[in-house]
Order: C-alpha cells, then sequence, then structure tokens
C-alpha cells in the first residue's frame, strides 16, 4: 500500500503539535478563560474526559488528513483473452494507381474497397498504411471499427509518394503493426501484376506467421496469387459489386484463430481513503452524541450507517416556488412567475402552467417548448396543450405550424373553438400563398443569349423561390464545412528489405 499523494501528509504535523502543547501546557486554556466561558467552550461528553478530547480532537484531524492523501494499493495487471484476427489494411499508393483505366481511377477505387472493407467487418482489429518505395502507417491497429471508418471517410490523401512499388515495405511494414497479435492478417491493395518470383517475400511470410491476401486492381494474371494461396489467404480480382470484399472477409473469418491473452497494463488501483474518513466521523460523532454509554453510542452509528436516504421527487422549497408562482401569474407578473416555475422540479401541469406563463408573456417559441413536455396520456388535456401549440405558431406566423396542430387537437377532441380557429388559418394560408405566388411571378429564369437552342422551351417557366437562388451566409458556411477534408499524419516505418520490383519502372 501506497499514497497516491504523499505531499497532502505534510499537514500532520499540525496534530501533532496540538498533542504536544496539550502535554506540556495542560493549564493553557485555564489561563485566558473563566470556568463558566471553559465550560461553554469545551465539549460536553461522558465519554472522554477533557484530556481525552484533546487526543480525540488530534486524532481526527489526523485521520482526515491520512483519507486526503489518498491511501491506495495497486491491483495486478488484467489480462484478457484476445481471440480475433487483426488486420492490416496495405493501399498501394504508387504511380500507377493513379492510371485512369477503372473509373474514376484504380487509386479511387481502391480507397472505395478499402472503407467497404472497414464497414462491413466486424470483430476484427484493423489498421491502415500506405506503401509505395516505403510503407506508411495512416491509422494504428484498433478495435473501434466506427471510428476507423469515419476518419478514413474524411481522410485527405493528397500526398505525393515514390512512383515504383515495394511488396517488402508493406510486409514488412505490416509485421511492425501485427508483432503482438497471434491471428495476423495483411490486406493488400494494389493494381501488382508482375511476374516475378516471390519466393523471399514467401519465406518472410512464413517466419512471420501472417496470413497474406490481396484484392487486385489490375485482370491481368500475377505471382501475387501463388504468393497469397501459399501463405494462407486468398486472392481476389476486384468486382463492381460488393461481393469481393465479401469473400475477403468471409476468408480471413474463417480462418482458425489461435488463442491469445494480451495485458493491459492500466493504472488499476484498490481505493483505502474510506476507511480513515469513516473512522474519523465515528470518533466525532462520539464526542457530540450525548450518550452515557459506548456501545449505545456505536450502535446508533451502526444504525445510521446502515440507512440509505430515501428517494425524493419534491423539495419543500418546491411548494413554495409553486405557491409563489401561481401568486405572480394571478398579478400577471409573468416574469416573476417565469422565474419561480423553472426553480421547481416540475410536473406535468407544472410545465402547462410555466408554458401559459410563457405564452402570456408573448414568448411564443420557448412556450411551445414547455407544452410539448406537458404531453400525457390525457386527450383531453392533449387537446388543450395541441390548441395552445398551435395558436402559439399563428402568433409567429407560422400558419403551416398552426394548421397541423389544430388538426391535432380536433383528433383529440373536437373542441368548437378549435374548429372555428383552423378555419381561419386555411384562409390565410390561401391568402399567404396567393400573394406569394404574384411576389414570385417576376424570378423566372430567361435565355442568357438568344439562340435557336434558347428558344426550343428549354427553360422552365415555373417560378424559383429566392431562397434557392441566394443561400444565406449560414447555409454557406455549411456548405464549405461539408467539402473540408480532414490532413493526415503519416508515420514513416522502418523497411529495409526490397522485392525485385522495387527498381522497376512503375
Amino acid at each position: 500500500m501506497f499514497f497516491y499523494t504523499p505531499s497532502a501528509l505534510w499537514p500532520l504535523l499540525l496534530p501533532l503539535l496540538l498533542l504536544f502543547l496539550n502535554h506540556k501546557r495542560s493549564n493553557l486554556l485555564e489561563k485566558h478563560f473563566s470556568k463558566t466561558m471553559l465550560y461553554k467552550l469545551q465539549l460536553q461528553s461522558a465519554l472522554f474526559s477533557p484530556r481525552k478530547k484533546h487526543i480525540v480532537f488530534a486524532l481526527i484531524l489526523a485521520l482526515f488528513i491520512v483519507a486526503l492523501a489518498r491511501p491506495v494499493s495497486k491491483r495486478p495487471t488484467l489480462h484478457l483473452p484476445v481471440n480475433k484476427p487483426a488486420v492490416v489494411l496495405a493501399l498501394d499508393v504508387s504511380k500507377s494507381m493513379h492510371l485512369t483505366d477503372v473509373y474514376p481511377s484504380r487509386l479511387a477505387l481502391a480507397r472505395e474497397k478499402l472503407e467497404a472493407f472497414v464497414d462491413k467487418a466486424s470483430g476484427f482489429d484493423m489498421g491502415i498504411l500506405l506503401y509505395a518505395q516505403d510503407a506508411y502507417m495512416l491509422y494504428p491497429l484498433t478495435h473501434e471499427n466506427s471510428t476507423l471508418s469515419y476518419l478514413l471517410k474524411d481522410a485527405n490523401l493528397s500526398h505525393t509518394f515514390a512512383p515504383s512499388t515495394n511488396l517488402f515495405s508493406a510486409l514488412e511494414g505490416g509485421a511492425k503493426l501485427l508483432k503482438t497479435h497471434h491471428n495476423p492478417h495483411i490486406v493488400l491493395l494494389t493494381d501488382d501484376n508482375a511476374t516475378l518470383t516471390r519466393s523471399k517475400e514467401l519465406a518472410y511470410l512464413q517466419s512471420k506467421g501472417i496470413k497474406l491476401s490481396a484484392l487486385s486492381l489490375n485482370k491481368e494474371t500475377s505471382n501475387l496469387q501463388t504468393l497469397c494461396e501459399k501463405s494462407g489467404g486468398t486472392y481476389q480480382p476486384y468486382t463492381w459489386s460488393q461481393e469481393d470484399i465479401t469473400t475477403l472477409i468471409q476468408h480471413i473469418a474463417s480462418v482458425p484463430l489461435t488463442s491469445q491473452t494480451k495485458a493491459y497494463d492500466v493504472t488499476n488501483l484498490q481505493e483505502y481513503f474510506m476507511y480513515p474518513l469513516s473512522l474519523a466521523l465515528l470518533l466525532l460523532a462520539l464526542l457530540f452524541l450525548p450518550l452515557r454509554k459506548p456501545v449505545s453510542s456505536a450502535l446508533v452509528l451502526l444504525i445510521l450507517s446502515v440507512l440509505k436516504p430515501l428517494p425524493s421527487h419534491a423539495s419543500v422549497l418546491d411548494f413554495w416556488y409553486l405557491h409563489q408562482a401561481k401568486n405572480a401569474t394571478q398579478n400577471q407578473d409573468y416574469p416573476k412567475a417565469i422565474a419561480l416555475y423553472k426553480k421547481a422540479d416540475l410536473t406535468p401541469q407544472g410545465y402547462y402552467n410555466l408554458a401559459n406563463a410563457l405564452y402570456k408573456a408573448s414568448q411564443f417559441i420557448e412556450a411551445i417548448t414547455y407544452y410539448k413536455k406537458a404531453l400525457g396520456k390525457d386527450k383531453a388535456f392533449n387537446a388543450k396543450i395541441y390548441y395552445n401549440i398551435a395558436t402559439a405558431y399563428a402568433h409567429k406566423n407560422k400558419l403551416d405550424f398552426a394548421k397541423e396542430n389544430y388538426e391535432k387537437s380536433l383528433t383529440l377532441h373536437p373542441y368548437a373553438v378549435t374548429r372555428d380557429n383552423l378555419k381561419t388559418v386555411q384562409q390565410l394560408l390561401k391568402v399567404q400563398r396567393k400573394n406569394l405566388h404574384k411576389a414570385y411571378q417576376k424570378l423566372h429564369f430567361k435565355p442568357i443569349a438568344p439562340s435557336d437552342f434558347a428558344k426550343a422551351a428549354v427553360f422552365s417557366d415555373y417560378s424559383i423561390k429566392l431562397q434557392t437562388l441566394l443561400p444565406s451566409q449560414e447555409q454557406q458556411w455549411f456548405n464549405k464545412i461539408l467539402k473540408h477534408k480532414n490532413p493526415v499524419y503519416l508515420q514513416k516505418l522502418h523497411t529495409t528489405k526490397r522485392s525485385q520490383d522495387a527498381s522497376l519502372p512503375y
């Protein structure tokens, strides 16, 4: 056991000093206070003598200080079983991947396939690296696939890499990321079509126990297929559907797993501060309790420690707030009523009263929010609430919403006033739409220059609202945010091996 904050133990000198002074100057207080005043200042307890009370006070202070220092003990390191594949997705970013014989390009299609793999795979630890002449870690291995998918979709991979491809950089870089995993896989997304022998690469994979799979962006034959199959992986040419990704995932999931236990060296501490704190509170209670027997005192404290506080849903102050708010509403002091209602723990009826106060204070939008909180199971009551919501919308000239809520109110209860207000709103809506049509009649598109193409009734005669032509400042910023791509930071992985194709032109 040790103290998590040992510097907090320095104040222990204070209770030691008090004990020393109490021992040396037992009559220190008697010299400055009369017996009557001294009797009132000292605690009257039958359990401890005056001298013992000073010692108990010092002990209580010392226990509080020890609790603040947080005595703890370190628990054993967590060892959890891990029984799932670990997959490094290696994306080829060499110059040949920028060819556009595959729409929109080989690299763009490979990135789409990479995102689809991350979205569809479940139960895998996954990481991503990029490789050309060298390997670069994009994201380390993680079991948070949803986070990895989000980061990958927003990643801006506009970096310039070496033109040639070095397969060994992907294998060696992947092995570095997979060195602590017992079920390692590397999945290449590449256009490799070399007919070179891959004996060295196969020997390296077998020495590391890594199974290699590949999604080929090139329809030509390649020795990469033989390398994948001999290492225990699979080779899959790309398809325009998601069938290729499904095949890769199913193959990886079908490979027998090796049991693995992973140690998590995290801070795992057992706290003991509650023990000195509880003892200090017990001694403090014994000093103040006017009981004659120590056994009785201990028994009462034990009962108090066992009992739990009952849950309460409303305090005494809530009733006072509600009463004062009701009086303020009757006196038409709506700002005061609103403030008092917001201080209380409200029921649906309380929310309804608060909404009424907001409505009368002409705060219609906020009133609508609290009206909705007041909705319950009573249909007649809900009908009144929807009526008030509709009327509030009508005050803000939001006639479509007012019509909708009047109709909801009528489905619950056929109040005559609701039906009359609905007819009024419908008439106003007709006038409003007619005026809007007149206002936008002049906003027709016309041909830019007279031509046969323009005269051929290509342009629409429908009127277009001004909002669709001139986006608001908020909408302009929102569009910029949607187009934003997060920059990524690549970590270059130190690799030493070179494949035969590393010296070939792309």
